[in-house]
């Protein structure tokens, strides 16, 4: 990114860069050779980007019917996961469950350096 300020690139195209290559990278070091089959739902928080959105779509040559973000893209259960722990035969401690959600569920996200955790 600095190096596309240094070289006069704006702002603007400066993101749509850095948005570009969220999509490249997931295509290359995630999906790789496999293929992917219309409908997809893209969903987790970076969902929310609408220009990541635009450069994944653009990525896996897909349009609004066959990439699809749900309305509530950020909070989805994960249910390969559950399938997959009730396929275990380990046990989960769920202690601290309702914490997490609670926390998931908070209006803000303020970060806070290493040092003050």
């Amino acid at each position: 990114m600095i190096h596309a300020q240094q070289k006069g690139y704006s702002p603007a195209e400066v993101l749509r860069g850095l948005c570009n290559a969220v999509a490249r990278n997931f295509k290359t070091s995630v999906v790789r050779s496999h293929a992917v089959v219309a409908p997809v739902a893209f969903i987790g928080g970076v969902a929310a980007n609408a220009a990541v959105v635009r450069a994944m779509r653009e990525a896996f040559e897909l349009d609004a019917e066959q990439l699809i973000v749900p309305p509530a893209f950020a909070h989805i259960e994960a249910i390969g996961a559950a399938m997959t722990a009730s396929a275990s035969s380990q046990t989960a401690n769920l202690a601290h469950m309702s914490e997490l959600r609670a926390a998931s569920d908070t209006a803000a996200w303020h970060f806070q350096p290493a040092g003050n955790r």
